[in-house]
This record gives C-alpha cells, structure tokens and sequence, in this order.
C-alpha cells in the first residue's frame, strides 16, 4: 500500500508542501506537550493541597504525637502557573477546564493563595487592634 499523493495547487511535483506537512506534527507534539505539562502541574496542585491540607491529619491518624510531625513547605507558583498555561490550549474542553480551573483553586503555592492569605492576616490584624488607646493586658 503506498501512502495517498495530495495534489496541491502551489506544487509542481502534487505532493504535499513541506511546510504543512510539518504545520500539522507541530500541532500534534504541541498537544502532548501542553498535555504533558497539564499532569505535571496538576500533580504539583495535588502536592501543594497533600502538604498544607492532609499531611498533618494523616499523620495524626497514624497515631503519631504532635511534637514528631515536621512541617514542610509545598512548592510555590509553579504548579497553578503551568495549569494556567496549558489551559489556554485547552478552553474548548468543557471537563478539562472545569478540572484545570478546580486544580488551580487548590494550589496553596499559587499566587492567589499568597494574595488571600496576606489580605486575610490583614484583616485579622485590624480586627484584633485596640480601638481606643488603652494597652490590653
């Protein structure tokens, strides 16, 4: 069997010109990369959510005590920033949207997180100032 001959008007020979041969394999590694980046950064998400939300109580469960447990810090920016990047790839996907925009919601290392924990301490901290001028005791 040998492959269908694609007559093009621009080629003398009938074959398929060269640069929209490789236009549609471009396309092709295009979508393994951006899908490629999306598991890794979405395992990233994953992880930054397993150490801030999971990692203490599954260690408790265990029966561990609360002196043994070590805190330890996620990884930050990148895991929502990569999400965020192969979404734009993937808009037209209703379900890898939805999955993208949930995964970027829980990353504790993105830059939202930051943002809503500096506004929250912010917050808390003109909450529990002294409204007048006396000291607390």
């Amino acid at each position: 069997m040998s492959p269908e001959i694609i007559r093009s008007p621009h080629s003398s020979e009938g074959v398929l010109p060269r640069s929209r041969h490789n236009n549609t394999v471009g396309r092709d590694k295009m979508k393994w990369i951006m899908t490629a980046l999306l598991v890794f950064s979405g395992l990233l998400c994953c992880f930054n959510f397993y150490l801030s939300f999971l990692r203490y109580p599954i260690h408790r469960m265990m029966g561990k005590k609360k002196e043994e447990y070590r805190w330890a810090s996620g990884i930050p920016v990148f895991g929502s920033l990569f999400v965020a990047i192969s979404l734009l790839s993937f808009w037209q996907v209703p379900w890898l949207r939805g999955t993208a925009i949930g995964l970027i919601l829980i990353d504790t290392g993105g830059l939202h997180w930051f943002a809503g924990t500096m506004l929250w301490h912010e917050v808390l901290k003109k909450r529990n100032r002294p409204t007048t001028g006396a000291v607390r005791r």
